[in-house]
């Protein structure tokens, strides 16, 4: 849990257990913004680029696939406290579940 504690004046993020200040919370969003970047957008955008050579490659003896490799941290919630990590990974899972559920015919498959 995390909350802001402070007020218009000096204050502290209260995060993974212990306080940090203004500069610690921004450096967590820093670190949240690159392991979205690369668990999510990169998972999304390499997807997107290679579905027209899944799709030339799939036939129905044979279906392309998509297999993305998620975390357990993205289902429940983890004992560490690596916020961004669970919550790109958890991004993922739905990432794979919306292509699974609309690419053409099934025969390109998403798992």
């Amino acid at each position: 849990m995390s909350s802001w504690v402070g007020g218009r004046g000096p204050g502290v993020w209260v995060c993974r257990g212990h306080r940090e200040d203004r500069l610690g919370y921004k450096l967590w969003l820093i670190e949240h913004r690159y392991v979205t970047h690369t668990n999510v957008q990169g998972v999304f955008a390499l997807t997107v680029a290679l579905l027209a050579e899944l799709r030339a490659a799939a036939d129905a003896a044979d279906p392309a696939r998509v297999i993305n490799i998620g975390s357990i941290d993205g289902l429940r919630a983890p004992s560490l406290e690596n916020y961004s990590y669970s919550a790109s990974k958890a991004a993922v899972h739905m990432l794979t579940r919306h292509p699974a559920k609309r690419l053409d015919g099934g025969i390109t498959g998403c798992n």
